[in-house]
């Protein structure tokens, strides 16, 4: 089952910042999460099934998830580089 990605415009301004190595690191993640949000991320916190976090490279991505509609919305980026 494929998910589909929701991501707002102050995230994506993030996104678009981001210098070349971050985006090769985000596309990736990016495609592991709408593949399969659980195997690509651990728990943020009490382990809901709902608010999950994936890192990879310099970027630390929190989601929240909704299994009935298989959306993902991303809630924060953050790139430490």
């Amino acid at each position: 089952m494929t998910w589909r990605a929701r991501i707002g415009i102050e995230h994506q301004e993030v996104i678009d910042r981001f210098p070349e190595n971050a985006m090769n690191h985000w596309g990736t993640l990016l495609y592991k999460l709408v593949c399969d949000p659980y195997t690509a991320t651990v728990r943020y916190g009490e382990d809901d099934r709902i608010v999950r976090t994936a890192a990879t490279g310099p970027l630390i991505v929190v989601l929240l998830l909704n299994e009935r509609t298989t959306t993902l919305t991303v809630l924060q980026v953050v790139h430490l580089g």
